[in-house]
């Protein structure tokens, strides 16, 4: 863990350099335009004949020389920014997947995840849009895992306006299984903290039946017993998945052939860190929660 805050914060440092170094030019820029407008107004505008055009020029060059310096940084700093973004991912993917646990790993900062596989999932009823990034793909075993960080919106309409609303904001995995059955079954592990108590959870649950609830988590099914569609080991593992400030809620959606998980995660993690380092901590609870999804696919 070290060796990985240690190479983001190196990349972090350098980003935060490059950005500074522009700011910091860009006011002085601007205090020296501020300055020398005031004398050309004084001594040259008012100079017979050529006095206002001289001035003019001087404006318009000083204008000029912001407007193409500030495109030029701007262009800096967008490659330079995203540049870091990647580099921030990269490290932290190839920590939590460890690439000497799985296969045929692949990770790319840009690549979106298709809007059809969370809607497909039925985890919330009305998605209709979806932003994501860092998507990792890579087999673990006979499973062929795709994940992104994503947020999911709907549209409504309020006051004859239409409006997009976050519902989802997190990590989601899609995985194949080995269920052949033609059922459906939602479990829902509930927040263990305090502060977020009311977190939304699975609402396309209508047509399914809730086989199972208690403090922690509960399941929602086609099948009328919990354990035809959930082994009794993956069904132990629920108690032990590591909920907390990071991992705020987690949803699991199981159909025939396909198993998803809408894990939500703190800013601590869905945020890259800009003025202050990465959090170590939420690294670790990342790694974790990562991990526990593998250990219910491989035991379910």
């Amino acid at each position: 863990m070290e060796e990985v805050i240690q190479k983001i914060e190196g990349k972090r440092d350098a980003f935060m350099a490059l950005y500074k170094k522009y700011r910091s030019i860009n006011t002085i820029l601007m205090a020296i335009f501020v300055i020398s407008f005031v004398p050309v107004m004084i001594w040259v505008m008012p100079i017979e004949t050529y006095g206002t055009y001289i001035a003019l020029g001087i404006v318009l060059l000083f204008v000029a020389v912001l407007f193409f310096y500030g495109n030029f940084m701007k262009r800096k700093t967008t490659t330079a920014t995203l540049e870091y973004i990647n580099d921030y991912y990269q490290a932290i993917d190839q920590y939590v997947f460890d690439e000497t646990q799985v296969d045929d790993y692949y990770q790319f900062t840009d690549e979106q995840m298709e809007l059809q596989n969370v809607v497909d999932a039925r985890i919330i009823k009305g998605i209709d849009d979806l932003a994501s990034r860092n998507t990792v793909k890579y087999r673990l075993g006979k499973f062929l895992i795709h994940s992104a960080d994503i947020v999911a919106y709907i549209h409504h309409e309020v006051k004859r306006k239409t409006q997009k609303q976050g519902v989802f904001y997190g990590k989601f995995i899609i995985s194949d299984n080995k269920q052949t059955k033609a059922e459906r079954t939602i479990i829902y592990l509930k927040p263990r903290i305090e502060l977020v108590a009311q977190a939304g959870g699975p609402t396309d649950v209508e047509d399914l039946n809730m086989i199972h609830d208690d403090k922690e988590f509960a399941v929602y099914s086609s099948s009328p017993a919990v354990l035809d569609v959930i082994s009794k080991d993956a069904l132990n593992l629920l108690a032990k998945f590591p909920l907390n400030e990071d991992l705020i809620d987690a949803t699991i959606s199981i159909q025939a052939g396909k198993t998803c998980f809408a894990l939500s995660f703190s800013e601590r993690i869905m945020v890259v860190p800009y003025n202050q380092p990465a959090n170590g901590e939420a690294i670790e609870n990342l790694k974790k929660a990562i991990e526990t999804c593998h250990q219910f696919l491989k035991l379910n």
